[in-house]
C-alpha cells in the first residue's frame, strides 16, 4: 500500500504498509457477514414451522431495537382548522405523541361516506415542510378522492415540528436535526429511530379514534424517510392491515456497498448485529399485502430492492399468497414520481375492495400556510410544549444522576468483545527514524482480526528516568509529532513516548465518502461565514472527512447498528496497546501514563478504569467534559463517534473519574457541548467541590503549551529531575 495514497505524505510508511485502505469500513461489513450467515439458514430452509418461531422471536428483537415504548398518554386530539375541496375535507389535526409532545397532522376525509372506509398513514420524508411538501400532498389527494380516510403527520423536526429554535428561522435540512435528536436518546438507552416509530404508532392510534375509519382496513405508505417510518413500524405494529414502502427498501449489504449516507433513524441500534436484513422487518407483516416500491435509478440499490422481494415472496408461499408481495418499478431516481404514486394508490384500492379508477385526476397542492395546524407554523414558537431535548434530560432524572459504575456493564454498553483476543498484540517492529533529538521505531499492533494499530516508540537520545507516555490524538499523532508538537516536547523532556493510533484515526483513515464534500457543506460553510447560522453546525476538524454524512458519520452509525460503537472500538484499540506493554522489553521498569488529546482523551478515560495494567498517572487533554452536556445544548458539535447507548446516567466521564481515587489525573481544559474549556461555575457542577482525590484540573492560561503543563504535573507526581 503506497503510504501517500492512504493519508498523503507521511513520516511513518512502514507503519501502513500492506494496510488495508479502508481497513474499518472492511472489518465492518465483515462483522455484518458473519452476523448475517447465521441467518442464512433460516431463509434457505424455510417451513411453516420455523417461520411461526422465527415471527416471534423476531417481534421481540423489533421491539428492543425501537424500545422501550412509553406507556401510552391520552391523545388529546384537536382539529384546529379545516377546509372543504372538491370531494373530500381536509382537517389540521394535533394529537399527543407522548406528554406535552404533540404531532401535527393533516387528514383528508372523502365526501359522501355511506359506511366507515380504510384509513392510510402517510409518512412524510426528509422534507423540510414536511406534510405540506408537494408530492405528499398529490399522494393524499390521489388517496381520498378514491374514498380512503389519509393522516399525513409530521415527524419530529419536520413540518411544523422542529425542536431547535436556530432551525425554525434557518430552515435547516431536517436529517441534521434527526441525527442531533439521536444524541440524547441513544446516551440514555433510546433511539430516534424508536421515537419516528414510537409517533407513527400514536398516528394509527389516532386513525382507529376516528369513526370515519374501518379499524380491519389500516394501510401505511411513504417515501424515501417515510418509507424508512413504514418499514420499521410494520415490524412492530400488527395494527397495519397493507404497506407500501417507496423508495427506500434495497438489502443491506448492497446499501453498506453503496457508501450513502443515511441519518439516525435509518440506522436502528444493534440492526447489523443481529444479522437483519430489511427482508426481516417487512416479513413481520406476512401474509398481508406488501408492495415494494422502488425507482431503477434510485440511490437505494434497486438490486438490494429485487433480492428483498424475491426472499419476503419465499415467506408469503407458505400460505400461498405471493401475489400479496410484490415489487413495482419506477423509471428514473429517488422521489415520489406519479407512477410510484399510481401504483401505491392501486394497490391498497384492489387489497381493500375499491375501485381502482382510469386515471387519476390532477390536483394541485396547497399552499403551506394552509394546512398549518398551529398559527406560526412551528410548535417550538408556542411555550406549552416540550421539546425531545427536554424529555431527555427528565429520562435522566428519572433514572437517577448517579448509578453505581460496573465494568462488565460499562464493557457491554462499549460493545467491546466478549472473548479474549487469542492473537498475541506486537505484530512486528522495524522502519526505524533518527532524528536529532530521538530515536523512533516504528511498531505495528494487531488489536484483533483485520484491525492494525499503528504505534511508534519516541526515544531521547540521552537516556533519563523519564516515563512511558502513551498517547493518542484525535487526529492522528503524526502532527504532534513535529517540532512544537506534544510528542515532540515530552521527548525533549526527557519521556518515552509510544504514540499510537486506534481504527480509522490517523494513519488509518480511509478515503472520504458522500455528497456531503462536494454538496451540503459548501452551503453550510457559507452560512456559517456570513453569520447567517447562529453555531458552527459543522462541528469537526476536517468536514470533508468527518462531517454530516460523510465517512467518519458513516462509520460511526454503522458501528452503533454492530453493536460496536467507534468509541467502544477505540476504546479496544488502547486496550490491547496496553496490553501490548507487557511484551516490549524498551518499555520496561518505566512509570506508565495514559494521555489523550479530544476525543483521544475519552478513549483512554474509558481504556483506564477496564485495563488490567497498572498506571502511574492518567492525562485528559481537551476531553468532553460531561456527556450530560450533550443532552441540556442541543446544538453541541461533538461528532457521533463518541457516543455509546446507555452511557448515561451512571458511565459519565465525571462517574469514571471518581472511580480512578487516588490515581493521579490531570485535566486539562475539560470541554464543554462546543469544544471551549468549561467554566470555574460548570466544572464545579459536574466535578464535584472539593474534586475527586488525585484529580487536578488545569486550564491553558497565558497561551500556556499543554505539553508544558504536562510536563511539570510529571515531574512533581513521580519526582523526576529533568
Amino acid at each position: 500500500m503506497n503510504a501517500e495514497k492512504m493519508t498523503g505524505k507521511t513520516r511513518f510508511p512502514f507503519l501502513i504498509e500492506g494496510v488495508e485502505r479502508e481497513m474499518l469500513f472492511n472489518f465492518h461489513l465483515a462483522l455484518y457477514d458473519r452476523a448475517r450467515s447465521g441467518r442464512d439458514s433460516f431463509w434457505n430452509n424455510l417451513t411453516v414451522e420455523r417461520w411461526q418461531a422465527e415471527h416471534l422471536r423476531l417481534r421481540g428483537v423489533f421491539q428492543d431495537m425501537f424500545g422501550p415504548f412509553p406507556k401510552r398518554c391520552d391523545l388529546d386530539p384537536c382539529v384546529t382548522s379545516s377546509f372543504q375541496r372538491d370531494g373530500y375535507r381536509v382537517e389540521n389535526v394535533m394529537y399527543q405523541s407522548l406528554p406535552g409532545i404533540p404531532v401535527t397532522a393533516n387528514l383528508y376525509l372523502p365526501d359522501n361516506r355511506a359506511r366507515k372506509v380504510p384509513g392510510i398513514l402517510l409518512a412524510c420524508g426528509h422534507s423540510g415542510n414536511g406534510k405540506a411538501y408537494a408530492s405528499y400532498q398529490l399522494m393524499a389527494i390521489d388517496l381520498v378522492r378514491r374514498g380512503m380516510v389519509v393522516l399525513c403527520f409530521d415527524p419530529v423536526s419536520q413540518g411544523e415540528r422542529y425542536q431547535l429554535w436556530d432551525h425554525v428561522r434557518q430552515r435547516m435540512l431536517a436529517p441534521f436535526e434527526h441525527n442531533v435528536l439521536d444524541r440524547p436518546a441513544v446516551l440514555t438507552g433510546g433511539s430516534v429511530a424508536g421515537q419516528f416509530v414510537w409517533d407513527a404508532m400514536r398516528s394509527v392510534d389516532y386513525l382507529l379514534a376516528r369513526d370515519e375509519v374501518d379499524p380491519a382496513h389500516i394501510g401505511m405508505t411513504g417515501n424515501s424517510g417515510g418509507g424508512t417510518q413504514t418499514t420499521w413500524t410494520v415490524s412492530v405494529d400488527e395494527r397495519i392491515a397493507a404497506a407500501a414502502p417507496m423508495c427506500f427498501v434495497t438489502s443491506v449489504r448492497e446499501r453498506l456497498l453503496s457508501r450513502e449516507p443515511a441519518d439516525a433513524e435509518q440506522n436502528p441500534m444493534d440492526m447489523l448485529k443481529n444479522g437483519l436484513e430489511y427482508a426481516d422487518f417487512l416479513s413481520m407483516l406476512a401474509p398481508k399485502p406488501l408492495l415494494v416500491c422502488a425507482a431503477k435509478e434510485d440511490f437505494f440499490p434497486i438490486k438490494g430492492a429485487r433480492d428483498t422481494v424475491a426472499l419476503l415472496r419465499r415467506i408469503w408461499s407458505l400460505t400461498g399468497d405471493e401475489e400479496k408481495a410484490q415489487i413495482f418499478e419506477a423509471p428514473g431516481g429517488h422521489g415520489l414520481g406519479s407512477e410510484i404514486r399510481r401504483a401505491a394508490c392501486d394497490w391498497f384500492c384492489r387489497w381493500f375492495g375499491l375501485p381502482i379508477p382510469a386515471t387519476d385526476r390532477p390536483a394541485e397542492p396547497e399552499p403551506d400556510q394552509q394546512l398549518w395546524v398551529t398559527r406560526s407554523g412551528q410548535l417550538a414558537m408556542d411555550g406549552s410544549t416540550r421539546s425531545c431535548f427536554a424529555a431527555a434530560v427528565e429520562t435522566i432524572g428519572r433514572r437517577g444522576r448517579r448509578i453505581r459504575l460496573n465494568q462488565q456493564k460499562l464493557r457491554q454498553v462499549l460493545g467491546l468483545p466478549e472473548t479474549k483476543i487469542q492473537e498475541p498484540a506486537l505484530i512486528e517492529k522495524g522502519g526505524i527514524v533518527a532524528s536529532e533529538h530521538e530515536n523512533i521505531t516504528c511498531i505495528r499492533l494487531c488489536s484483533e482480526s483485520g484491525i492494525t494499530v499503528p504505534c511508534a516508540l519516541f526515544e531521547p537520545k540521552i537516556a533519563g528516568p523519564g516515563a512511558l507516555v502513551l498517547y493518542s490524538h484525535e487526529d492522528g499523532f503524526e502532527g504532534q509529532a513535529g517540532p512544537g508538537g506534544i510528542v515532540a516536547k515530552l521527548v525533549l523532556a526527557g519521556h518515552r513516548v509510544l504514540a499510537f493510533d486506534p481504527r480509522g484515526v490517523g494513519l488509518t483513515r480511509g478515503d472520504s465518502f458522500g455528497w456531503w464534500a462536494t454538496s451540503t457543506r459548501p452551503h453550510l460553510e457559507a452560512l456559517r461565514d456570513s453569520g447567517a447560522m447562529p453555531y458552527n453546525m459543522l462541528g469537526y476538524n476536517d468536514p470533508a472527512y468527518e462531517g454530516p454524512y460523510c465517512t467518519e458519520f458513516e462509520h460511526a452509525m454503522t458501528a452503533q447498528m454492530l453493536g460496536r460503537p467507534l468509541l467502544g472500538q477505540r476504546v479496544f484499540d488502547t486496550l490491547r496497546v496496553l496490553e501490548a506493554i507487557g511484551s516490549m522489553p524498551e518499555t520496561a521498569g518505566r512509570s506508565l501514563v495514559l494521555a489523550g488529546t479530544g476525543v483521544g482523551a475519552l478513549w483512554c478515560l474509558y481504556a483506564a478504569v477496564l485495563t488490567a495494567t497498572r498506571l502511574t498517572a492518567l492525562i485528559l487533554h481537551a476531553p468532553l467534559a460531561s456527556y450530560r452536556l450533550l443532552v441540556e445544548e442541543p446544538r453541541a458539535t461533538w461528532h457521533p463517534n463518541i457516543i455509546a447507548r446507555g452511557l448515561l446516567p451512571g458511565a459519565d466521564c465525571p462517574d469514571v473519574l471518581r472511580t480512578l481515587a487516588p490515581l493521579p489525573v490531570l485535566l486539562i481544559d475539560p470541554a464543554n457541548a462546543f469544544r471551549t474549556p468549561v467554566s470555574e461555575a460548570d466544572a464545579g457542577r459536574l466535578f464535584g467541590k472539593p474534586v475527586p482525590k488525585g484529580l487536578q484540573l488545569c486550564r491553558t492560561r497565558h497561551a500556556l503549551h499543554p505539553a508544558e503543563i504536562i510536563v511539570d504535573f510529571l515531574k512533581k507526581t513521580m519526582g523526576h529531575s529533568l
